[in-house]
């Protein structure tokens, strides 16, 4: 303990190195820390948004083969899903059902394709909650059928307001055309290229616009309490559903895809024992699922129809999380994170060569003081911890401060408020800049920091231990 306070003395009296020292260190700390905290926000603020957006972080289809040979995409019967989510024991939010097509919208002779997803107004209070209303209402959307919300970038391409009437074109489930009549109750605004797939319209008159069941939908989604709990949720799930039913998940349906036997050979026949299916003696061709080739969940009504040679009823159901569309988010984060450690890696590096440098000095200049310690009876070993506490209090030091002034950083850019348009909303929380830092991450960086910080010194200190003390009695600076 004396040693330490001889130590902690020893940078108090070399305060102007010891300040340059820690100045560097809290640098580098900060920019880890800030980098770090505004990309893990940054994938954090997407997801959620994301996810509000599409009602969830995991999400199941089902495909059905129909009396007359054609693979829709639908769920009827959701019990087995159901069960499985509150048995499973995951922890979740809210389960909503979707279906969602694609539809020309016209108001005129103007018109402009749009994806519309087709919801239920008591499953989606988080999302109707989320929503920044423009022009129209919420309320007026609720209590219309045939209602319908659009972002600004549709309604502008159209010239319509809330409260005018619109028809959609589209095709049915099975192949027919359709057409739809709505009256627009609410407008979103712009959100630039993320607001194009925002639209949003009652499920059950969604459902008879494509010839599907009142009580079906294509998708059921689960909102979970916990985000970062997504991956283990979802494997949970899925071993919840096949003590039943067999499911695969986005992994297997990617390498599915790639094998030679095709899709259809891989995906699994789910709840075909409820319709008496020997799914075995069933002969499989190549075949894509459908939604699969439309870029993801939804978009598949208005394209090509898909006839399948499996038996009618043959049901087949696959998962998909929040992360199978948020990839190339993470990627883009994963490489500014790698960026931030290259330059926290470089700033480290010159820290350490500054420190050896420093304590070379402060070596020879403390020789005297060295050999007067030595004489009194102190061990070589006590010699090299003081210089080694030093440079530890000083890289302690100045990682506290780094830490609280990227702080601080944080707490004032995260006040400052953007307006909820462009491109920039799906990148912010509550139209704000959010950070996430995580304290496992800081603990590391605290101790690396002051670790190389340590073996910096640790050469000058040898040194100093080694000094005879008569020698250093004779030295004169």
């Amino acid at each position: 303990m004396e040693i330490f306070k001889i130590a902690f003395r020893n940078t108090s009296r070399q305060a102007r190195r010891t300040g340059l020292l820690a100045g560097a260190i809290a640098f580098g700390t900060m920019i880890i820390i800030l980098l770090g905290g505004f990309t893990s926000g940054l994938t954090e603020n997407v997801k959620e948004n994301t996810a509000q957006s599409m009602a969830g972080h995991i999400y199941i289809t089902a495909s059905e083969v129909t009396s007359g040979g054609l693979e829709v995409a639908r769920v009827t019967d959701d019990s087995v899903i159901i069960d499985a989510i509150d048995d499973s024991g995951i922890e979740y939010i809210s389960v909503s059902h979707r279906t969602n097509f694609t539809g020309s919208i016209s108001l005129g002779s103007r018109k402009t394709d749009q994806e519309i997803a087709g919801i239920k107004v008591d499953e989606e209070q988080l999302l109707l909650d989320s929503l920044v209303i423009q022009s129209g209402s919420l309320e007026a959307f609720v209590n219309d059928k045939h209602g319908i919300i659009l972002s600004e970038q549709v309604a502008h391409k159209i010239r319509a307001a809330a409260g005018d009437g619109i028809l959609i074109r589209l095709t049915t489930q099975t192949g027919q055309n359709n057409l739809g009549e709505f009256t627009i109750a609410a407008i979103l605004p712009d959100e630039g290229a993320f607001g194009s797939a925002r639209a949003y319209t009652h499920l059950e008159y969604t459902n008879e616009l494509v010839n599907m069941p009142p009580d079906a939908s294509e998708t059921i989604n689960i909102t979970l309490t916990d985000m970062d709990d997504t991956a283990t949720a979802s494997a949970m799930l899925i071993a919840e559903i096949e003590k039943t039913v067999e499911i695969m998940d986005s992994a297997e349906q990617v390498e599915a895809l790639m094998n030679d036997d095709g899709a259809t050979g891989a995906m699994i026949d789910a709840m075909s024992e409820s319709v008496g299916i020997d799914t075995e003696e069933t002969e499989t061709n190549t075949r894509m699922m459908p939604g699969m080739s439309g870029g993801g969940i939804g978009g598949m009504f208005g394209g090509s129809i898909v006839r399948s040679e499996l038996p009618p009823g043959t049901v087949t159901l696959r998962l998909n999380t929040i992360d199978d569309y948020t990839g190339s988010i993470s990627q883009l984060v994963s490489t500014l994170n790698y960026i931030s450690y290259g330059v926290f890696a470089i700033l480290l590096l010159i820290t350490m060569v500054g420190i050896t440098n420093t304590y070379r000095m402060m070596m020879l200049e403390r020789i005297k003081e060295i050999g007067t310690m030595r004489a009194l009876g102190v061990h070589k070993n006590q010699i090299r911890n003081i210089f080694l506490y030093e440079a530890g209090i000083t890289a302690f030091t100045g990682a506290a401060a780094g830490l609280v002034t990227s702080a601080v950083i944080m707490l004032i850019t995260g006040l400052i408020p953007f307006e909820s348009t462009g491109n920039m909303t799906m990148l912010l929380r509550s139209g704000h800049i959010g950070y996430t830092v995580n304290p496992v991450t800081v603990f590391s960086l605290f101790i690396v920091v002051v670790l190389f910080s340590m073996i910096a010194a640790s050469n000058p200190a040898g040194k100093a231990a080694k000094i005879a003390p008569a020698q250093a009695l004779r030295t004169t600076n």
